[in-house]
């Protein structure tokens, strides 16, 4: 053990994708290393699937978490040969990240109760309609833990259906086309049809959108 982590601590983490390779993905079971006390925050912390250091405040304060206790907790599993989270930075932007969602959503899931999913969805209709600032990444998050619960409880799909809907009309009435086409594919993958008839309504009638599919389609010569 303590030659694997000096051996991390040389490779800059480089070490743990590679022995997930090596190992065909198996990977010791999340409840192996998550301590009791932490499974609250971490099962809250699961509803998004990545986030930035700068949406950790808000997060905590719509689930009614103190936020420094939020990221020592979030510190913690990001260490060690295993963690459950990763930290990862590209180009333009830095954010944790859950190093397996799946197996993060089959440990942790079962442990959400009705008062944290309550708390996403009202938190994170605030986060699509800007009335909450956070990042592009959290608000990418949310509508990707949208098609998650929709998939554990066919009962959250109305909700989620009514806050899309809320979000594509903030987005007409503010003509926040740019918010948008960022947020596209995400919200084509939750609700196709909405979509399709809010893209219908809006593709003449707004150059952003018109320019975006223009510039995207690609004629053969």
């Amino acid at each position: 053990y303590e030659t694997a982590e000096k051996l991390l601590a040389r490779t800059n983490g480089l070490f743990v994708p590679l022995n997930m390779y090596i190992c065909d993905k198996k990977v010791i079971p999340l409840h192996y290393c998550i301590e009791e006390k932490d499974i609250a925050v971490l099962s809250s912390l699961i509803l998004f699937k990545s986030f930035t250091l700068s949406d950790i405040k808000e997060i905590s304060k719509a689930f009614g978490y103190d936020s420094d206790i939020v990221e020592r907790t979030i510190l913690k599993y990001s260490n060690g040969i295993n963690p459950v989270i990763f930290y990862k930075q590209s180009y333009n932007a830095s954010y944790y990240i859950f190093s397996c969602y799946d197996d993060a959503w089959e440990q942790l899931g079962k442990n959400l109760t009705q008062k944290q999913v309550d708390a996403f969805l009202n938190f994170s209709i605030k986060c699509l309609t800007k009335e909450t600032k956070t990042s592009i990444t959290l608000c990418k998050s949310i509508l990707n833990s949208y098609g998650a619960l929709c998939y554990c409880n066919a009962n959250f799909l109305n909700k989620i259906t009514e806050n899309i809907k809320l979000v594509l009309n903030k987005i007409k009435i503010n003509n926040d086309w740019e918010f948008f086409i960022q947020l596209i594919n995400d919200l084509t993958d939750i609700s196709p049809k909405l979509m399709l008839d809010f893209l219908s309504n809006s593709f003449n009638k707004h150059e952003k959108i018109y320019n975006f599919f223009l510039n995207d389609i690609h004629v053969p010569n």
